[in-house]
């Protein structure tokens, strides 16, 4: 919703747009959780979103961004990864990645 505004209109239907965004999001266990788990039995996983922006109808890549530096923790990886979803800092980062994505849109 915060994406969409009077200069960029969003469709469902690839067949209607001038450009694809395409947003993959995953949770990985995080190089610190290891200790984590043999000090505190808790598991740290990190939430990465893979954005890329492609104009329609061809394969090169006109922007990509990683969003990073979000973390979910709890007594299992599954807790852990649902709560990486829901941390506060991901609303943030999101917005930023999101803007600098749109910008680009405007550029081309």
């Amino acid at each position: 919703q915060k994406f969409e505004g009077q200069e960029v209109r969003m469709v469902e239907k690839a067949a209607q747009a001038d450009y694809i965004i395409t947003a993959k999001a995953e949770t990985q266990k995080d190089i610190s959780s290891d200790i984590l788990e043999k000090n505190y039995e808790l598991s740290l996983v990190q939430l990465i979103i893979d954005l890329q922006l492609k104009k329609a109808g061809n394969v090169e890549i006109l922007y990509k961004q990683q969003v990073t530096e979000v973390y979910g923790y709890a007594n299992s990886a599954e807790k852990a990864g649902l709560n990486a979803y829901s941390n506060p800092k991901l609303q943030a980062k999101l917005s930023e990645a999101l803007f600098f994505l749109k910008r680009k849109i405007l550029v081309y």
